[in-house]
This record gives C-alpha cells, sequence and structure tokens, in this order.
C-alpha cells in the first residue's frame, strides 16, 4: 500500500486518517505541497515510482 496526496500547505493528518481507514500501515508515502510543485518536483514522483515498481 502507497499513499500519494498533494496539499496547500503540509498534509496534517491526512496519511494517519488513510492508514485508518484501510487499516494498513503503507510502504511509503509522498506529499507534494504547493512550494514543490512550483519548485522541481519530478525527482521526487520519480522515486515514489521506482518504489512502487521495486515492491510490486
Amino acid at each position: 500500500m502507497l499513499f500519494f496526496c498533494t496539499c496547500g500547505g503540509n498534509e496534517g493528518n491526512t496519511f494517519e486518517n488513510m492508514e485508518k481507514l484501510v487499516s494498513r500501515k503503507p510502504l511509503k508515502t509522498l506529499s507534494l505541497n504547493k512550494k514543490d510543485l512550483e519548485a522541481s518536483y519530478e525527482t521526487k514522483i520519480h522515486e515514489f515510482a521506482e518504489n512502487i515498481k521495486n515492491n510490486i
């Protein structure tokens, strides 16, 4: 299970809430905020995608 979210500031309790909803801990999480999206976010997404490929 992997969690991903975008947000204006920080993810707050988003991942905790998602974990409670599915009753599982994620293997990896990725949160992109407004600053990430305005800057270079490609590396974060690439690393997240590589983690998915390596854990399938």
